[in-house]
């Protein structure tokens, strides 16, 4: 045997191509065969097709051991059976241990992990390169005082899966893995010994004109026993053995060993192994390939090194791709010449294809492709889902937005969309025909791309079998014609250039295929519910990848991990460099700890290597071998600290500060060059900068108009000029506002478009007038909105920006389902009142007593009417609703509704409107609530009371405005103008009805009265479920104790002032609204969010804070918590927020009298 060893992986290789080339030119008829890891086989054979000429190509072999094997096996006409594939393989193992976790105690409690089954595999396959089988697990197992309970109980699992496992080979006709290397021994054993057939060994004779280098294998792990014995018979019979290592020494004793430096731990392993057992007639040492950098401390040399510090992942990736730009075209490399090695994928991958087509660089990416995220993997995912999860929203889309329904197009997939989430159709709902009604293109697409699949998708719900499930798997495949459809989107990628993606699709087409067949010979009729089966389908996936092979040869190359072993490049990027990702971290397995594998090697007298504690080592050659695959430099990137990445450097290679400081600059920043940056970023900087300068012209599509101005077309008829202003407003604005934060216009930092900075957002006063026309015209809700931020309101309103409408049975559904509910309750009991009122002849508890007979006091039966009336409200009533959120509306009406008709009946008051509306635009409606605000405009309000109850005896009224939320009246927002709706509805119901008004008040007999009522009070009433809680005692009645904590806990928030202060008051806010008024004129959209009394910010659940700029921590003024006074006029002070309102209403009428005011509780 001959050992070729160095300390470079690159260097090793090429030395075997070197070596086989000249014999194949020396000795054009003897063979080569150069045996190389399954993983390494396409790099080393693209390495040595790349120099070497075509006189020699026929005679030598790329093998593996197993393709050797194989290859052997055929040439004697071996008539073994086949050993199963690793998809075949992961399908039986998750087989048996699904469904049977209680016979697995320890593996069927870790099948839980993610890629379990991976894990799985490769310990079973570990032990099985190391002929540790059920008897030996077994025997293991009965050692009771060498190894401990946990250890035991795994040795019993593992034994129990193999002997499941090798009985189910069995029965199937297949070999148990690896039994090919075995047979493999064996065969070359009776060739070396003279004990096979003559015929049979007239065919391996060209093994004993054979030259076999051995590459790669003594660099991450030592041989294993089967290898063993295959190198032991192949020196025997070869001409020569040649041997690779991947170590700077071959140490001939343990001392030796312990000190090699981690980097060379596995090639000094297993040169140690082939000193004991094999005779070295000659050593090798390979230089390796001169390099103008550090020398490390293993006595390495490694090309120089530069840094790339960037703030986010996307500009780390944008700055490496410049510096690769700048090599192209100034240091005239070429791309091929150029490697990126990505420490964390999965944090980069996102952003890589998009980058690399904006700087136009070609690159292979050199990763194996998972089939599990293809486009028909998530067709079939989504058509499980249906049948599992009963038609879920999710499901749904997922398979319209596919593209496999040709019927539906993106924007019908969008439209649909929005249709379930605003109507809340999910599950069966989806079917419900009447939620349709008003949409019959969306029923007739529902039917023509939903409908055909129900009867397939009902079947597989109900399929027991495994076999039973792939027919109707298949069966809906061809239905929605997926065959066609996936050629036909492997087609479109190719077009497109997209070859990575075209093999992936056509690669998940045919693994889907191989797996359904395989499902249906391996486990036709073994029984698994859907999620069971999914899982079975995921883990087989988990071993179908497809390899891309290179077609374009100067290109970037792409990759992670040991895929970059033995690779050479001029430059090498490493991305994502930092602390947490760079080196390697080690990861462990949790199916065989290191101690276990120690234990288990004593107990069985075998020596087995650490699967966790050799990966420090594994990590250590992954490091090196990457340094040392540049020849000229290594650019580390990462987003984090330059000196922390200093120290790490320093503790990794033990680099002085001096050399670090002359090879890592503190930080880099992105190149300025315009010819380095890729097109879109070019085109952003450049957008930017004339943002800046020039107004921009906006092609914002025409809205609709603000809620409450129906007019707003006719308004202004031209449409795209009014917008076009806007647009120019904002960017001057925004000019603005940057000439204030940097006066420096050098200095000018640009920052994203799109975002309003914090601050004040002026529009032209002209414009506002021309956009309100003759004074704004709103909802009270509206400018309370507006109040309470006025840019939520400038981004709700005036640019239109909403989110999509989505039902939730949340609280604002409820209470639109109960303010229905009792809006027919009380219209009724109004109308009985009037009836009464024009008869004169029943009296007030004559009435009361009828209505409370009647359907229109059974909360049952209003729930059933509300429902009638409204299309929307009837999905409380559907299913997947009607228990959860239907059923409450009905237990909240049975509580709350008959103690609300208490509150009335027991009162003076009587109900006189129910749902008076004025400002609608509604012909019911009576006209805005009007205040001057100059003397050309006013301000229109519009709004809904839910009720008015009149006393008439007295002339007054008081309204009430019912509440589902705990909201109660806050007299510090009233006087602040925040809380405007209770006053604001007071002075709209009293101006309507005042003399000389429009309209006069329809009074309870049906007549016209000039009765002018005063405003008396206004109350929040609460119509929400009320928890009680109370001590538990043993001879009270419980449905009395409800009833009376019930009448206790349930209050309405009331204003409680009296007359005069209650005017006093009204007149404050009708000025509050006159300020909110003209503020709305001149345009003023500030970002200012009411933070009165608020320990959090009120922009939390604000859909608009990332536009102005409050996600990104930008402080505002708050407005003072306390505005009313805290002393009297005598200097007194004064506890009671009430108290200090009426102070300061009378402070500003100039009357200090005492209050006299009435009862707080209504």
């Amino acid at each position: 045997m001959r050992i070729i060893y160095g300390p470079d992986t690159s260097a090793l290789a090429q030395t075997v191509v070197e070596e086989v080339i000249r014999q194949t030119n020396d000795w054009p008829e003897h063979r080569a065969l150069v045996l190389v890891p399954e993983d390494r086989k396409l790099s080393f054979e693209q390495q040595f097709l790349a120099r070497q000429p075509q006189t020699g190509l026929f005679m030598t072999d790329v093998l593996s051991f197993n393709r050797l094997a194989f290859r052997l096996a055929d040439a004697v006409k071996a008539s073994g059976k086949l050993a199963p594939s690793v998809t075949e393989q992961l399908l039986l193992q998750s087989a048996i241990l699904n469904g049977h976790e209680a016979d697995f105690p320890v593996l069927g409690r870790l099948s839980q992990r993610p890629a379990y089954f991976q894990e799985l595999q490769n310990l079973l396959g570990f032990l099985q390169r190391y002929d540790i089988g059920a008897n030996e697990l077994e025997a293991a197992q009965t050692a009771a005082d060498q190894l401990p309970q946990s250890l035991r109980d795994k040795c019993r699992d593992l034994a129990l899966l193999q002997r499941r496992y090798q009985e189910r080979l069995r029965q199937l006709g297949y070999a148990e893995p690896g039994q090919s290397l075995n047979e493999l021994g064996r065969l070359l054993e009776q060739y070396a010994t003279g004990h096979l057939d003559p015929i049979l060994s007239q065919q391996l004779s060209l093994l004993k004109q054979l030259t076999v280098w051995v590459c790669g294998f003594g660099e991450l792990r030592d041989f294993t026993p089967q290898e063993y014995r295959i190198l032991t018979w192949l020196e025997k019979i070869s001409d020569q053995l040649n041997v690779t290592l991947l170590t700077n020494r071959i140490p001939h004793d343990a001392m030796t060993l312990s000190l090699t430096e981690p980097a060379f731990y596995f090639g000094a392993l297993t040169g140690r192994h082939l000193a004991q057992d094999f005779n070295i007639r000659q050593t090798l040492y390979v230089e390796q390939a001169p390099r103008s950098g550090l020398t490390l401390k293993s006595g390495v040399k490694m090309a120089s090194f530069a840094g790339l510090q960037a703030s986010k992942r996307r500009e780390e990736l944008r700055a490496v791709l410049a510096q690769i730009k700048a090599l192209v075209m100034q240091e005239r490399c070429r791309f091929k010449d150029i490697g990126i090695y990505l420490t964390t994928p999965q944090a980069y991958l996102p952003y890589l294809q998009a980058e690399l087509a904006a700087y136009q660089i070609p690159a292979f990416l050199d990763q194996p492709r998972h089939p599990e995220h293809s486009a028909i993997i998530r067709l079939l995912l989504a058509l499980i889902d249906l049948a599992q999860y009963n038609w879920k929203s999710d499901a749904v889309m997922a398979l319209m937005r596919s593209g496999v329904l040709t019927q539906v197009n993106s924007g019908q997939a969008d439209e649909f969309e929005n249709f379930m989430l605003a109507r809340g159709l999910d599950h069966e709902l989806i079917f419900y025909d009447p939620a349709y009604d008003d949409s019959p293109e969306l029923r007739l697409l529902r039917q023509q791309a939903l409908d055909p699949l129900k009867p397939a998708i009902s079947a597989l719900q109900q399929a027991a079998t495994v076999q039973a499930k792939t027919a109707l798997i298949r069966q809906l495949m061809a239905g929605l014609n997926a065959e066609s459809w996936c050629r036909d989107l492997v087609l479109k990628l190719r077009q497109q250039g997209e070859s990575d993606l075209a093999v992936t699709q056509a690669q998940a087409w045919q693994s889907l295929g191989r797996i359904l067949t395989q499902l249906d010979l391996l486990l036709p009729q073994q029984q698994l519910n859907l999620t069971a089966f999914t899982e079975l389908i995921l883990t087989a996936l988990t071993s179908e990848l497809a390899a891309v092979i290179p077609t374009e040869l100067d290109q970037v190359v792409i990759g992670q991990g040991r895929r970059f072993m033995g690779q050479s490049f001029a430059y090498l990027f490493i991305v994502g460099a930092d602390r947490q990702s760079f080196p390697a971290q080690t990861t462990s397995s949790a199916l065989l700890k290191g101690e276990e594998t120690k234990l288990l090697a004593a107990v069985l007298n075998q020596p087995l290597p650490s699967l966790e504690q050799t990966r420090p080592q594994e990590n250590k050659v992954l490091e090196l071998q990457l340094l040392l695959a540049a020849r000229q430099c290594v650019y580390l990137s990462w987003t984090g600290d330059t000196a922390d990445m200093c120290a790490l450097l320093q503790q990794l290679y033990h680099l002085s500060p001096e050399q670090l400081l002359r090879q890592l600059p503190a930080a880099a920043e992105s190149p300025d060059d315009l010819r380095l940056m890729s097109e879109s970023v070019l085109r952003y900087r450049l957008l930017l900068r004339d943002s800046c300068e020039f107004p921009a012209k906006s092609g914002l599509p025409a809205p609709v108009w603000p809620a409450g101005q129906e007019n707003g077309a006719q308004a202004l008829p031209e449409m795209k000029a009014y917008w076009d202003s806007l647009s120019e407003a904002l960017s001057i604005n925004r000019k603005q506002v940057f000439d204030k934060s940097t006066p420096d216009a050098t200095e000018r930092q640009l920052q994203p478009a799109g975002v309003f900075p914090g601050g004040d957002i002026k529009l032209p006063t002209d414009l506002m007038t021309e956009y309100w026309r003759g004074g704004p015209l709103l909802s009270v809700s509206q400018l309370e909105q507006y109040a309470a931020c006025p840019f939520a309101y400038f981004a709700r309103y005036i640019l239109q920006a909403k989110e999509r409408e989505q039902f939730e049975p949340a609280a604002p559904d409820r209470g639109n389902a109960l303010h229905e509910m009792l809006e027919i309750s009380y219209s009724y009991l109004e109308d009985l009142l009037r009836q009464a009122a024009r008869d004169k002849v029943s009296t007030p508890e004559s009435v009361w007593q009828r209505f409370l007979a009647s359907p229109y006091a059974d909360p049952d039966e209003l729930y059933r009417l509300a429902l009638d009336r409204q299309q929307q409200l009837r999905r409380f009533d559907a299913p997947g609703y009607r228990l959860a959120h239907g059923q409450l509306l009905k237990k909240t009406a049975r509580m709350i509704f008959p103690l609300t008709w208490q509150l009335a009946q027991t009162s003076s008051f009587v109900p006189l409107y129910s749902e008076w509306r004025f400002g609608m635009g509604k012909k019911a409606a009576a006209p805005p609530y009007e205040l001057w605000l100059n003397e050309q405009q006013k301000l229109s309000l519009g709004g809904s009371i839910d009720r008015v109850d009149a006393d008439l005896s007295q002339g007054r009224f008081q309204i009430w405005d019912y509440k589902t939320g705990g909201v109660s009246v806050n007299y510090e927002n009233m006087y602040g103008g925040t809380d405007l709706q209770l006053l604001t509805y007071l002075d709209a119901f009293a101006d309507w009805h005042r003399p000389g008004s429009r309209s006069s008040l329809l009074m309870p007999s049906g007549e016209q009265s000039a009765l002018r009522l005063q405003p008396y009070d206004a109350a929040y009433l609460p119509i929400r479920p009320i928890h009680i809680t109370h001590p538990f005692e043993p001879s009270a009645d419980p449905k009395e104790i409800f009833r009376e904590n019930l009448q206790k806990t349930f209050k309405a928030s009331a204003i409680s002032l009296p007359a005069e202060d209650l005017a006093r008051l009204m007149a404050h806010n009708r000025k509050n609204l006159r300020q909110l008024g003209k503020q709305l004129l001149a345009g003023s959209y500030e970002v200012r969010p009411d933070t009165a009394g608020k320990t959090d910010s009120p922009c939390v659940y604000c859909a608009y804070r990332s536009s102005c700029g409050m996600e990104s921590g930008l402080t505002f003024a708050r407005r003072p918590e306390r505005l009313l006074p805290e002393c009297d006029a005598a200097g007194q002070r004064i506890t009671k927020s009430k108290d200090r309102l009426i102070a300061a209403l009378r402070a500003e009428d100039g009357n200090n009298a005492e209050a006299t005011g009435k009862d707080d509780s209504v």
